[in-house]
C-alpha cells in the first residue's frame, strides 16, 4: 500500500468532532474580540467571518457549524431588509376628520395622541402580523382573565348573556360614582381579549370596566338564537343592568369590530336620550346591508383570508356547538356548507330571531348613524384586512356633520390591534390608549361645565 505523506492524519470520530467544536469556540472568541470596536459596523460581519476563518480550517468545519454560520448571515440579512422596509413604510401622522364643533376642537387640543404618529415595532408593521398579535394576545392575557367576575343575565326568550366585571384587589374599592366603560367584543371574541385594557383603564384613568358578553360567547346557547353582530334588545337590557348596579356612575362604551355595529345601532336608536355619555369604536365596519345606498356590505368586502378565519370560527362557535338546538331551523345546514361569511349572514336570519331577511337588513347601524348625539371617536387602520379601508372611504362624509364625532385613521395597525413600541409591543395598544384618553377628556369637560356637553357648531 502506498502511503501519502501530505495527507491529514485521520482522527477518531469522537476526537474529530471535539476538534471541530473547539475550532468553532476559538473562532467565536476571536470574532467577539475583534468585533467589539466595530459594533457600529455590523454590515462587516460576513466579511469578518471569512477573514477570521483560517484557510487551512475552512474545509474542516462540521455541517452543523456551517449551518449555524449560514443561519447567522441569513438572520443578519433579514434584519437589515426588515429595517429598510420599516424605514420605507414608516407611518405618517394620523388622518383626522372631525365635525366643526366646540367640543371637537377642545378634544383635539386635550388629546394630542389623536394626531400623533402610530409607530409599531419594526418587525410588526405588517397588517397580518398586527392582527395575529391581537389574536394571540388572548393567550397572553389568560392569567389576568380570572379577575373578570361574571354576572349572567337571562333574556325574556330564555337566552343568556353576561356582564363580565373587572374586579381585582385595586378596583374593588372604587367609589360607586366611578365612571364605567361597557366593552363590546368582536364577532368571535370575549372578555379575554380586554384584560390589559381593563387593568390600565383603572390604573391610569380611574374607570371601572365591564364586558357585555353576547349570546353564544359564554358557552352553549340556552335558546335557539344567536347574533353575528349582536342584538340591540340584549344590549339595552345589559345597559339597564349596569345602570341599576351603579346608578350614579357616568357610562361610556368601547366597541371592537362586530361589537361596534350593535353599539352604534343602540346609540342611534337612543339618540339624545342615550344613557351613554361618550363612546369609541375600533375597526368599525360601517354598512352591514348589501346594496344599502348602492354600496356593498362589509361582509362582501372581507379579505379572503380573514373571511376564512372568521367563517370557520363562526361555524364552530355558533353552529356546530349548538347543532342539537339549531338543526331544525331552516338554513342551518346551508350555513354549515357556506363558502363565504356573507352567505352565512344571508342564510341565518331565522337563527338571529328575524322573520325575514328584510327585518335583519333593517338592523344596519349605518341607517341611524346620523342620529347619534353623544361624543364619538372612531379609530381605523388603513391596512385593516377585515374592515377594509374602502368602507371608511364610502362613509367618511358622516364625520363632516356638525356633531361631536372624530375619525382617526392610521396608516397601519391591522384589525383591532394597533400594537405600538420600539422593539416589543406594549401591553396597552395605541387604539386603547387613545380611546381611554379621549373618554377621560370628555368626562373632564363635563365636570368642568357642570352639565352634559351640548354640541355647538363652530364658525367656519
Amino acid at each position: 500500500m502506498r502511503l501519502r505523506t501530505d495527507a491529514r492524519p485521520q482522527l477518531p470520530r469522537k476526537v474529530r468532532h471535539s476538534w471541530s467544536r473547539m475550532a468553532f469556540f476559538q473562532l467565536s472568541q476571536r470574532s467577539l474580540t475583534l468585533s467589539l470596536p466595530l459594533h457600529s459596523s455590523m454590515y462587516l460581519l460576513p466579511f469578518r467571518v471569512a477573514v477570521l476563518l483560517p484557510q487551512e480550517q475552512a474545509g474542516s468545519l462540521s455541517p452543523p457549524v456551517l449551518v449555524l454560520l449560514g443561519a447567522s448571515v441569513a438572520a443578519f440579512l433579514i434584519a437589515v431588509l426588515s429595517l429598510l422596509a420599516y424605514s420605507a413604510l414608516l407611518p405618517s401622522r394620523n388622518y383626522v376628520r372631525a365635525g366643526r364643533t366646540a367640543l371637537n376642537t377642545e378634544l383635539l387640543q386635550r388629546v394630542p395622541a389623536l394626531s400623533e404618529v402610530f409607530s409599531p415595532p419594526f418587525w410588526a408593521f405588517n397588517a397580518y402580523i398586527q392582527t395575529l398579535l391581537y389574536l394571540f394576545s388572548e393567550i397572553a392575557q389568560l392569567l389576568l382573565w380570572r379577575h373578570f367576575k361574571r354576572q349572567v343575565l337571562v333574556m325574556p326568550d330564555g337566552g343568556s348573556v353576561a356582564l363580565d366585571w373587572w374586579s381585582d384587589s385595586e378596583t374593588r374599592d372604587l367609589p360607586a360614582e366611578a365612571p364605567v366603560i361597557i366593552v363590546q367584543h368582536h364577532m368571535v371574541g370575549s372578555s379575554r381579549h380586554h384584560c390589559w385594557m381593563a387593568r390600565c383603564a383603572w390604573r391610569r384613568h380611574g374607570f371601572r370596566v365591564v364586558c357585555a358578553v353576547r349570546r353564544g360567547h359564554l358557552g352553549p346557547l340556552t335558546s335557539p338564537r344567536f347574533n353575528l353582530l349582536g342584538s340591540v334588545e340584549d344590549l339595552r337590557l345589559q345597559v339597564d343592568a349596569v345602570r341599576r348596579r351603579y346608578p350614579d356612575a357616568p357610562l361610556c362604551m368601547v366597541g371592537y369590530s362586530a361589537g361596534t355595529a350593535t353599539q352604534l345601532r343602540y346609540l342611534g336608536e337612543e339618540g339624545a336620550a342615550s344613557p351613554i355619555v361618550a363612546a369609541t369604536t375600533t375597526s368599525f365596519a360601517y354598512n352591514s346591508t348589501p346594496g344599502y345606498q348602492g354600496k356593498p356590505s362589509a361582509f362582501e368586502r372581507l379579505n379572503w383570508l380573514a373571511d376564512l378565519y372568521v367563517r370557520s370560527h363562526v361555524k364552530s362557535l355558533f353552529l356546530r356547538q349548538n347543532r342539537a338546538l339549531l338543526q331544525h331551523i331552516p338554513g342551518f345546514h346551508a350555513c354549515l356548507r357556506a363558502k363565504r361569511l356573507s352567505d352565512i349572514r344571508d342564510l341565518c336570519f331565522r337563527m338571529e330571531g328575524c322573520a325575514s331577511m328584510e327585518e335583519l337588513d333593517a338592523q344596519n347601524p349605518q341607517e341611524v348613524f346620523s342620529s347619534i348625539r353623544i361624543p364619538l371617536l372612531s379609530i381605523q387602520a388603513a391596512d385593516d384586512p377585515v374592515c377594509v379601508i374602502v368602507n371608511v372611504v364610502d362613509w367618511a362624509h358622516v364625520y363632516d356633520e356638525p356633531q361631536d364625532r372624530i375619525l382617526v385613521l392610521t396608516n397601519r395597525g391591522g384589525h383591532c390591534a394597533h400594537f405600538e413600541g420600539s422593539w416589543w409591543p406594549k401591553a396597552l395598544s395605541f387604539a386603547d390608549r387613545v380611546a381611554l384618553e379621549y373618554l377621560h377628556a370628555v368626562l373632564d369637560i363635563r365636570r368642568e361645565q357642570g352639565a352634559a356637553v351640548v354640541s355647538t357648531p363652530r364658525a367656519r
